[in-house]
């Protein structure tokens, strides 16, 4: 799953810089009916955006095997038990559903599509936060 998770946001990464190219298009945006609408703003956003979720995404693979070679995670899941917990190994699908709707909030034509996106980011981010609960750190 961390293959496919760093091959996905490598493929991300791949197709914003082509919306970010300025040869891309004929005009200087591009839109898709009242959903979505890039110009030169948001193409940049997107690029920065796909960027970084891929430093992140590569750095997190090292660190959550680190994380589980010294026994933080097990020690996590004892102190949890009985409590709402997420693992390490949900962090793979989840980071792709915090990625999305991030662009989607960059990309939005529309002020309700962008206030869907804006509470998916939110909600995604929940999920995430809880990812490690230990002593130290709930």
């Amino acid at each position: 799953m961390e293959l496919v998770n760093l091959a996905a946001f490598a493929i991300l990464l791949g197709l914003a810089a082509a919306v970010s190219c300025p040869g891309a298009s004929q005009r200087p945006g591009f839109t898709l009916g009242w959903v979505l609408y890039a110009d030169a703003l948001s193409a940049l956003v997107v690029l920065l955006s796909a960027f970084v979720s891929l430093v992140c995404s590569i750095y997190a693979v090292g660190y959550f095997r680190h994380e589980e070679r010294s026994g933080v995670l097990q020690e996590a899941e004892e102190w949890a038990a009985g409590l709402p917990s997420i693992s390490c190994a949900s962090t793979t699908p989840l980071c792709p559903s915090w990625f999305s709707p991030m662009m989607l909030v960059a990309l939005a034509n529309n002020l309700g599509i962008l206030w869907v996106a804006v509470e998916g980011t939110t909600l995604a981010s929940v999920f995430l936060v809880n990812v490690l609960r230990t002593r130290n750190l709930s």
